[in-house]
């Protein structure tokens, strides 16, 4: 009776929301602490942060010598990553490589130039419908396309992405412990996140997180879609931990860098796309 009580005792708790890899079946992907910083899918293909790891997920994973890659990326088929020796490199051996000075953020564009930020708390992503950024000043940002009108002003540290041909953005509120965060669209969606959740800090494959929140009960990190669906959720990190979002047409890559309390491991989840 204690077991079955366990096992559907998240779900009584928080309706709506399914645990990762338990509620919602995934291909679960294991490694040491700050394996999934960053994570990027490509058809079987994934590439891996922070301890750089490129390969099939499929056939397994190589270590890239001792790189350290703050994010990771594929342009078409083609690898890219953000090293933290303030380094990018790309090509499929990840043979090029050019520097990028005191960027704060990086990404690359479709046609394979590099997009890049240096201001703290800035973010940066590009598409075929252009660069979509924010600017920060004296704690506030502003969120723009190719230096356009101003869409939104928002707090530091949150994500940028383009999901489904919608520029989206995120406000994490960090200055404030129990903010809920939100993240909106130049579509008109806007989502708020529970107390403490500080939703914003990651959005990709159509889905937004926050970092691991204390402050609910059961504590767990959220994973939020950007429009219908159930909520997702880590139900075991450390506190105050973040998760990386990516996907391709057939799966959603989760990365959560910190599993665990205490002596934490890294993991991905890889969900199948409906």
């Amino acid at each position: 009776m204690l077991a079955w009580v366990l096992a559907v005792g998240c779900q009584d708790l928080t309706p709506g929301e399914w645990v990762l890899g338990d509620e919602i079946a995934a291909i679960v992907m294991t490694g040491q602490a700050g394996y999934g910083r960053s994570v990027a899918v490509q058809d079987e293909r994934i590439l891996v942060g922070d301890a750089l790891h490129m390969g099939s997920w499929t056939d397994g994973l190589t270590r890239i010598g001792g790189a350290k890659a703050r994010r990771v990326g594929f342009v078409g088929t083609e690898p890219w990553v953000w090293l933290s020796s303030q380094t990018v490199a790309w090509g499929e051996e990840l043979q090029e490589t050019m520097g990028v000075g005191v960027a704060t953020s990086v990404d690359r564009c479709p046609d394979g130039t590099f997009v890049l930020t240096d201001g703290v708390g800035e973010s940066v992503a590009c598409s075929t419908q252009g660069v979509l950024r924010t600017r920060c000043t004296d704690e506030r940002c502003v969120v723009q396309i190719d230096g356009g009108p101003i869409l939104d002003e928002v707090s530091p540290g949150g994500a940028v992405a383009w999901q489904d041909g919608r520029a989206c953005w995120g406000d994490p509120q960090l200055a404030n412990e129990e903010a809920t965060g939100r993240v909106a669209c130049d579509d008109g969606l806007e989502q708020f996140g529970l107390i403490g959740d500080h939703l914003g800090l990651s959005i990709g494959g159509g889905r937004a997180a926050g970092r691991f929140n204390r402050h609910i009960i059961p504590p767990r990190l959220r994973i939020v879609p950007l429009g219908e669906g159930p909520v997702w959720l880590v139900d075991r990190a450390a506190e105050n931990s973040r998760v990386s979002l990516s996907s391709d047409e057939h799966h959603t890559a989760v990365g959560v860098p910190a599993f665990r309390q205490g002596p934490t491991s890294g993991r991905i989840y890889l969900v199948e796309r409906p």
